[in-house]
């Protein structure tokens, strides 16, 4: 074995144990004497890219290639440099070039793959990951990378089974366990999600993320010791981590221990008293324990920093509410037109409609992105009906024939997708002015008198209501649907936790245990398991129609709704379309919920008729299932015939 040998395999021994700067130092010895070795030239380049100097890895990877034009992994590496730069395209070219010199070569494809990832341009990625794992089976890192992708693009069952196949071929590859306990996480499977997020933990004891998400894990779980242990050790990690501190105090302000989470957030702003994020999460938490005024003063104290942080305004919104102050309210409720979620109206032409008189005007009203806002606020489209000379409405193809059969005086345009490329609307001059539905409440809902009075404003077919009707009768049993579970869509208020605001079916048993009942589900998603071991272990009845699905068939929903004596249900579109049915609503709610929707909060005029039960303390759903008894024992003792 020659001197140069041992002296690279001794650089190399370095290099792979992390010791980079004495393994610098002999590749940089050893090309002094052979300052053309292409090997060497390689090792440097790789040797920068991993301490990103990337200007340095650049000049020794191009040596590299002018002495070797072929060398793939120097084209690959020279690839993952530009990538480092986030110059994408010519990152491309050189993975490009290198699968030219080898076609099989797997890795090349990965890292295209990773620069398409980076560019939001997933579906390309999702080609090139599984060009990668066709030419090296159990590729664990393209299965990882072919997961996010997958995810990114709403493939979520698909994601989560390359996440599980790349932790199988490759047990420390923590990025995959990590991205499978996120997985877990957001589909409420909160113990496989800490089980990922441990096992993460146990091959990189440093890895903060998964000490936060384990640490959410458990408090899912309600194993709040453990939870808080993981917040701990995340902080130990990061210290001076605005970011990290914002998301403990979050943490605690779930486990509705605002005290402890306004002690974190005083500590973040300690660090950088004008983070936005930091602001508005203690401006929440000062709101919850309705400290409104001091609430009020952070949120402004945020907007002050960015004016156009559209979050900030929603919650300031939602606090403007509180206090009754609704034309504030309106005002800063228009915010919400700023998030993402309403991309699709920059596709209308038509100017918007700001209160103009319009009894010879024709005016559109779109749709919100999401049905429960539309439910709750539809009672507005015969106000601004009356008003105008013609009126179109769209909407989600699902509240389609209940809104032509409820507003016979209105257009009523279905949508298929948003955005609306090549639809009528956008290019028809007939169309004065236009408005989302949520947005007239600037005109029609300004004073508390204006919410009250509005009596059922949705119908549904009574054909459809009979059928209903006929798969019911039989006995004199008060009728009550129940929903207890909430499902709420990532949105503009993203602190908003859907936890907090469901229950389980066995906390509900006592209701199932009174007497002259009858209990049918109005529960969307797959609850089968859970309905079918309730019924198992209590023998409760419960009835359910599993050829009609809640989430999808609302004109059924509706129909079947109407048939019922009373709804049962947490916070939910469920809850919106009985009270728009006009069926006594019985909301049951936490004790701190801060939400966008002006409903949850004691005296709110806007769900006039709904009985709210909200818990008295964090977390008592116990105590919420108590009171409702009473409640329908109540009712039931109303309908008993006078002596």
């Amino acid at each position: 074995m020659t001197d140069l040998t041992r002296q690279l395999q001794l650089a190399l021994h370095f290099h792979k144990s992390g010791k980079l700067n004495e393994a610098g130092a002999i590749y940089q010895q050893l090309l002094l004497e052979e300052p053309a070795n292409t090997q060497l030239l390689y090792m440097m380049g790789t040797l920068f890219l991993q301490m990103r100097k990337y200007k340095e890895a650049d000049s020794y990877l191009l040596q590299c290639l002018y002495h070797d034009s072929e060398h793939k992994e120097a084209l690959n590496m020279l690839g993952r440099c530009y990538a480092g730069q986030k110059m994408y395209e010519e990152a491309i070219c050189c993975y490009q070039r290198a699968i030219e010199v080898d076609p099989e070569f797997a890795e090349a494809y990965n890292n295209w793959g990773i620069a398409l990832q980076r560019q939001d341009k997933h579906q390309k990625a999702i080609k090139r990951f599984r060009m990668a794992i066709s030419k090296r089976a159990g590729y664990a890192e393209a299965l990882n990378n072919l997961g996010l992708s997958l995810m990114e693009t709403a493939q979520l069952k698909a994601a989560l089974g390359y996440f599980k196949e790349a932790v199988q071929h490759k047990p420390t590859l923590v990025d995959a366990h990590c991205n499978l306990g996120i997985m877990h996480h957001d589909r409420q499977e909160y113990e496989k999600a800490a089980e990922a997020f441990v096992t993460v933990l146990k091959l990189d004891p440093k890895h903060a993320k998964s000490y936060v998400y384990a640490g959410n894990s458990f408090k899912a779980l309600g194993i709040y010791e453990k939870a808080l242990d993981c917040y701990r050790a995340a902080l130990q990690l990061n210290p001076q981590d605005c970011n990290l501190l914002n998301s403990i105090g979050a943490s605690f302000q779930d486990l509705d221990l605002h005290d402890d989470a306004i002690a974190f957030y005083q500590m973040a702003l300690k660090i950088d008293p004008d983070h936005v994020d930091v602001l508005s999460s203690l401006g929440s938490a000062l709101e919850e324990k309705a400290e409104f005024e001091n609430a009020m003063v952070v949120f402004n104290k945020a907007l002050q920093s960015e004016p156009d942080n559209y979050r900030v305004h929603l919650r300031k919104a939602a606090l403007h509410y509180k206090l009754n102050q609704f034309k504030e309210f309106w005002s800063a409720y228009e915010w919400r037109l700023k998030d993402p979620a309403y991309k699709f109206i920059n596709h209308y032409t038509q100017p918007v409609w700001d209160g103009e008189d319009i009894k010879d005007k024709t005016i559109l009203i779109h749709a919100e992105p999401w049905i429960s806002d539309d439910l709750f606020c539809a009672a507005m489209i015969k106000d601004v009906a009356a008003d105008c000379k013609r009126c179109l409405v769209t909407c989600d193809p699902r509240l389609e024939a209940i809104y032509k059969l409820s507003f016979p005086e209105v257009e009523v345009i279905p949508l298929k997708k948003e955005p609306l490329e090549g639809n009528a609307l956008l290019k028809d001059g007939s169309v004065d002015y236009r408005t989302s539905l949520a947005s007239l409440g600037r005109f029609y809902r300004l004073e508390e008198g204006h919410f009250k009075n509005a009596g059922p404003y949705l119908k549904v077919s009574p054909e459809r209501q009979a059928a209903w009707k006929t798969q019911l009768e039989g006995g004199t049993a008060l009728k009550i649907g129940i929903c207890w579970r909430s499902v709420i869509k990532p949105s503009y208020l993203d602190f908003t936790k859907r936890y907090k605001s469901s229950m389980t079916l066995d906390t509900c048993k006592d209701l199932f245990a009174l007497e002259q009942t009858r209990f049918i589900k109005l529960q969307h998603g797959d609850v089968k398991e859970e309905v079918d071991g309730f019924i198992k272990e209590t023998g409760a009845g419960l009835l359910s129609f599993d050829n009609m699905d809640p989430n999808t068939d609302f004109t059924a929903l509706a129909a079947l709704i109407q048939n019922l004596d009373l709804v049962i249900s947490v916070n939910s579109a469920t809850a919106y379309l009985a009270h728009a049915l006009g069926k006594p609503v019985l909301m049951l709610v936490p004790y701190f919920f801060a939400s966008h929707k002006p409903v949850l909060h004691d005296g709110a005029p806007w769900l006039c008729g709904v009985h709210c039960i909200r818990q008295e303390k964090p977390g008592d759903w116990a105590g919420v299932i108590k009171r409702a008894v009473s409640f329908v024992q109540g009712i039931q003792k109303s309908l008993l015939p006078c002596s």
